[in-house]
Parts: structure tokens; sequence; C-alpha cells
């Protein structure tokens, strides 16, 4: 039977006996649920876990956070549990924000590290927000910002009632992933593989490529087709290619 606290921080519950266990973080506003096609397209050598932050699905009676250091603190407390064998993150947007400040925390505690990061749709931390702030939008604003952004279903969008139960978590994350800024001055000893749509207009894919300065070891970027939310549109292809470059690390059994 599964640990409450696995109930409450990730979906599904991790799973010993894998090769290499993959955690992913979602972008702001989303859970679990958007990654759950994701579980049966890797094989079955990775144990994909989907990180659920407060807020949502069943942790929407709990309060979100909109500050980093309880955030990774948190988070840490949550995970460090299931770090007991190969591990690799997944990020995009603000969870690739969440990742890189979580392996630097792990890393200055002289904790496991992962095996891999793939960082995805997310800006370096030494690079301002290239869009305006929507956290402090009016609800309005807010959701015309969203659907510009491609970020939800219209229908979701459109229901107020599922907006307003909603409306904290939002705020609060788009807070994190709007105010988050850094530099360069701890790089990390894990390799960094990032992703970027072609057509972001969020987080753009000419300046990706500056996440090489933030590791030691090696670095690549593949770009995909899609705008800020390819991993939805070019899925297989997204899932597929993280796959290889495990596989390719020897992190996977070929």
């Amino acid at each position: 039977m599964p640990h409450p606290m696995q109930d409450r921080w990730f979906m599904p519950a991790p799973q010993a006996g894998k090769a290499i266990r993959l955690f992913c973080f979602p972008y702001a506003g989303g859970s679990p649920n958007a990654f759950r096609s994701w579980v049966k397209r890797f094989p079955g050598d990775i144990d994909v876990v989907v990180v659920r932050l407060p807020g949502r699905e069943n942790r929407i009676s709990e309060a979100p956070f909109s500050e980093w250091p309880p955030l990774v603190e948190a988070v840490l407390q949550a995970i460090v549990p299931y770090l007991n064998q190969p591990f690799a993150f997944f990020g995009h947007s603000l969870g690739g924000r969440v990742i890189f400040e979580l392996t630097r925390r792990l890393q200055s505690y002289g904790a496991p590290l992962p095996e891999h990061m793939f960082i995805s749709g997310c800006r370096c931390p030494h690079l301002s927000s290239s869009q305006p702030f929507i956290h402090q939008l009016p609800m309005e604003g807010l959701i015309e910002r969203i659907r510009q952004m491609n970020g939800a279903p219209e229908a979701a969008l459109q229901d107020q009632q599922l907006m307003a139960l909603l409306e904290p978590m939002l705020r609060a994350d788009f807070k994190l992933s709007e105010c988050w800024s850094g530099d360069k001055s701890q790089t990390l000893r894990v390799p960094i593989t990032a992703l970027s749509g072609q057509d972001d207009p969020i987080d753009a894919p000419a300046r990706m490529h500056e996440w090489e300065d933030y590791t030691s070891s090696r670095f690549q970027l593949r770009t995909f087709p899609g705008d800020h939310f390819f991993i939805r549109s070019s899925e297989q292809e997204v899932t597929a290619f993280i796959s290889q470059v495990l596989l390719e690390n020897a992190l996977l059994p070929a």
C-alpha cells in the first residue's frame, strides 16, 4: 500500500527495481494529470514519477507555495527518501526552475545528484523574464494570458467556477516563475539537456544554449516543433528523445 506521502506528492507512487527513476515537474498551473500519458510512453525500465505540488488535484485544499525557499525545502523533504537509486529530473517551464533549485540544494548538501537533468522551455536564471508579469493581473487578464500562451483548454478557461478554484494556485505558480532569478555562481556537476520549442514566444530557443554555463558536465540542446507547450504537441518525439539520451548515457540497459 502506498505511503500517504507518495499519494500527496507523487503520481504514480515510486516503484523499486527499475533501472532509473525519472521525476517530472510540471509547468505553472500544471499537475500530474498533464503527464498522465507519459507514463505509458517510456520503456518499462524507467520509473516515471510526476511530482504534485500543493494547490492542485487531491491537494487542492492545501495552500500553494508562492516563495522559493519553502517550496524547495518541502520538495526536498518529500523526494529525498526516493533518491535511493539512480534518478533523473525533467522539468518544464516552472518545473525547470524547480529542478535547478532542487539540484543546486542537493549538491550543496552533498546529497545524491541526478544522473541527468532535462530542462525544458525554461529560461536561465540570469535572464530576466521577457514577458509582462501576469500573476497580479485581474482574473480576466490572467485567463486571457493563459489563453494566449495556449496553456489550458478553452473549455477550462470558460469554466468560471473551476478558474475561481484554481486562481490561488495559478497566481502562486506564476509569481514563482516570473520572480525567479539567479546567477552562474554555482555550476552543477550534472549533465544538462535543454529542450525547446522552435516557436516558443516565452522562452526563446535562441537563449536556451546558455544553460551550458550552468554545468561542469555534458550539455546538449534539442529543439522540437511547437510553441511553449511543445511537450504536448510533440509528446511522442520528446519522450522518445529523453529515453534515447538515458540509453546513450548508459542509464538504461541496451
